[in-house]
C-alpha cells in the first residue's frame, strides 16, 4: 500500500524548538515539496498498476487485458472482433483464430451436407412421383403416407375390426381442448397420434398387450356450443366407420367426448386483465383464469365416483396440441412401473412439459382439484401445479408430505400448436422435440427438470436415497428404446 507522510497519517510535525522564524518556514517549504513527490509517485504507482491489469496494447508481454463485463453484445452474440479481444492466455490468439477458421469450415460444410439432402430429397420425391404437382398436393401426398407407414407397422389389422369396451381401466388420459382462431385444429393430431400408440390387438403368442383395453381418453370441451374443431373430430370418431378410418376402432374402443358441466368457473369474472407482456407477478386474466377453473373441472369429472377415473389407478394431463412420439405408451408403463419400485410415495410421475406428460395417482385428483379451484384468481395453472410439486406452502404440504414427482430423462410428447387459446402470447424460447433430454426443458421449475449432474447414469430423477429414492430396488427389465441408445 503506497506510504503517506506523517501529514497524511493524521500525525503533526511541530516546528524544531529554538528555531527562528527562517527556519520554520524553510521546514515548510521542504515539507510541501515532500508531500508533493510522494502524491505524484502514488498517482504514478496507481496509474501504473491500472495500466498493467487493464491496459489493452498488444505489444507489453505479461499484460493482462480487462475482461469485459458483458458476454455478448448487444444483439445477443458476439461478433468476431469481440471475440477475439477477450482476455486470454498467451497464445490464445492464435488458438482462437485456429478455431474460428475451423468452425467457418464445419459451418460450410454442414450447408453443402443439407444441400445435398435437399438435392436428393427432391430426386426421391420425383422418382415416387410425390414432387411433380403443386405445394398442397405434395403435403397430401406425404400425409397419405405417413398413415400408411403408421398402418404397416400396426399390421394392417386395426381396420375393420371391433376391439371391445374398455371396462377397468389403468390409465385415464384428460385432454381439455378450446377453439382456437381460426379453427385451427391440432386435436386431430394429438388423437391420432395417441391412439397410434395404444393397442388394437392381441400380441402374437395370443396375450393381451398390458395396456390392450385399459386405458381411458377423455377429451373434454370447455366452450359447449363454441368449438367447431371438437365437434367435427367428434362426428368422425363416433359415427366413422371402422373400414373406412384407420382410427375408427381404437377411438371407439379408447376415447370418450364430453362436454365441460362448469362445475367450476372464474370467480371473478368483472376483474381487469393484466399486460400480459408486462407480468411479473404472473397475475391471470380471465382467459388464464378460466382454464385453471376448466382443469379443475376435468379432474372433478374424471375423479367422480361415477366418473371414467373412478376405478383407474392413475391419471395423465395431456394438452390438445401435442403430439405423442413413438413409444411414448410403452414408456410410459415402464416409468410407473419403475417408480413404484424406487420411490413407492411419488407424487407425480413426468416425461414432458406444460400440463402434459403428467401422470398423477387417482387418490390425489381430487386434492389437486380443489386447491386448483381455490387459487384460480391468484396464478396461472403451471403455477399452481408448481407450487403442489414443491410443496413450500402449508396448504400443499398438509396433503403431499413432501413427496416428490420423478423425471424420466427423455421428452416423449412434441408441442405442435402454433395458434394459442390465448390473444396475446409473448416470444418465448423454442419448445423441446421427441426425445429431446428433460434436464434442458426451459419452461419447468428445477423441481422438475431431470437431475443430470447426479443421475446421468440412471433414466429418472431424483436418484439419491437421501431423498428416499433408491434405484436399486428397481430388478424389472429396461426396456432398449431407440432414443436411450
Amino acid at each position: 500500500m503506497p506510504l503517506l507522510p506523517s501529514e497524511l497519517q493524521g500525525r503533526s510535525r511541530r516546528t524544531t524548538r529554538g528555531a527562528g522564524p527562517g527556519v520554520a518556514g524553510k521546514q515548510k517549504r521542504k515539507d510541501t515539496r515532500r508531500v508533493a513527490r510522494l502524491v505524484l509517485a502514488n498517482l504514478a504507482l496507481v496509474a501504473l498498476l491500472y495500466w498493467m491489469l487493464f491496459g489493452r496494447g498488444d505489444s507489453t508481454p505479461g499484460v493482462t487485458r480487462r475482461v469485459p463485463t458483458r458476454r455478448y453484445s448487444t444483439d445477443g452474440w458476439m461478433s468476431r472482433k469481440e471475440m477475439l479481444d477477450r482476455a486470454r492466455p498467451t497464445g490464445a490468439m492464435d488458438l482462437a483464430e485456429n478455431a474460428w477458421n475451423t468452425a467457418q469450415e464445419d459451418i460450410r460444410a454442414v450447408e453443402s451436407m443439407l444441400t445435398r439432402s435437399g438435392q436428393n430429397l427432391r430426386r426421391v420425391r420425383k422418382d415416387r412421383h410425390l414432387g411433380d404437382g403443386d405445394e398442397d398436393e405434395d403435403t397430401d401426398a406425404w400425409a397419405a403416407r405417413g398413415k400408411k407407414m403408421r398402418k404397416a407397422r400396426r399390421g394392417g389389422s386395426g381396420a375393420g375390426k371391433s376391439i371391445g369396451a374398455v371396462t377397468d381401466p389403468w390409465l385415464v388420459v384428460g385432454v381439455p381442448t378450446a377453439p382456437r382462431a381460426g379453427d385451427a385444429d391440432y386435436l386431430t393430431e394429438t388423437l391420432e397420434t395417441l391412439l397410434d400408440e395404444l393397442p388394437d390387438e392381441t400380441e402374437t403368442d395370443g396375450t393381451h398387450h398390458p395396456l390392450f383395453r385399459r386405458v381411458r381418453v377423455v377429451v373434454m370441451n370447455t366452450k359447449p356450443g363454441r368449438h367447431e374443431v371438437f365437434d367435427k373430430v367428434r362426428a368422425r370418431f363416433e359415427k366413422g366407420s371402422a373400414t373406412e378410418d384407420e382410427f375408427a376402432a381404437k377411438a371407439a374402443a379408447y376415447l370418450q367426448f364430453v362436454d365441460s358441466p362448469g362445475t367450476y368457473g372464474d370467480p371473478t369474472p368483472n376483474k381487469p386483465d393484466p399486460d400480459d407482456l408486462h407480468n411479473p407477478g404472473n397475475i391471470p386474466g380471465h382467459a388464464v383464469r378460466q382454464q385453471t377453473a376448466d382443469l379443475a373441472t376435468l379432474l372433478d369429472v374424471a375423479a367422480s365416483d361415477t366418473g371414467p377415473a373412478a376405478s383407474a389407478s392413475y391419471f395423465m394431463f395431456m394438452e390438445d396440441d401435442f403430439r405423442s412420439c413413438e413409444g411414448t405408451m410403452q414408456a410410459l408403463t415402464y416409468l410407473v412401473d419403475k417408480a413404484d419400485a424406487v420411490y413407492p410415495q411419488w407424487l407425480g410421475v413426468r416425461f414432458s412439459y406444460g400440463m402434459n406428460g403428467v401422470v398423477m395417482r387417482r387418490v390425489d385428483l381430487n386434492p389437486f382439484a380443489e386447491y386448483l379451484a381455490t387459487h384460480v384468481s391468484r396464478q396461472p395453472p403451471d403455477i399452481l401445479w408448481r407450487e403442489w410439486v414443491e410443496g413450500k406452502r402449508e396448504d400443499v404440504r398438509s396433503h403431499t408430505l413432501g413427496r416428490k414427482v420423478l423425471v424420466y430423462k427423455w421428452n416423449l410428447m412434441e408441442h405442435i400448436g402454433e395458434v394459442s387459446t390465448f390473444a396475446v402470447r409473448p416470444n418465448r424460447p423454442k419448445w423441446p422435440r421427441c426425445y429431446d433430454q428433460m434436464k434442458e426443458v426451459w419452461s419447468l421449475s428445477t423441481a422438475e427438470k431431470f437431475d443430470g449432474l447426479r443421475c446421468d447414469d440412471v433414466d429418472v430423477s431424483p436418484c439419491v436415497k437421501r431423498l428416499r429414492v433408491n434405484v436399486e430396488n428397481w430388478h424389472g427389465a429396461t426396456p432398449s428404446f431407440h432414443w436411450a441408445q
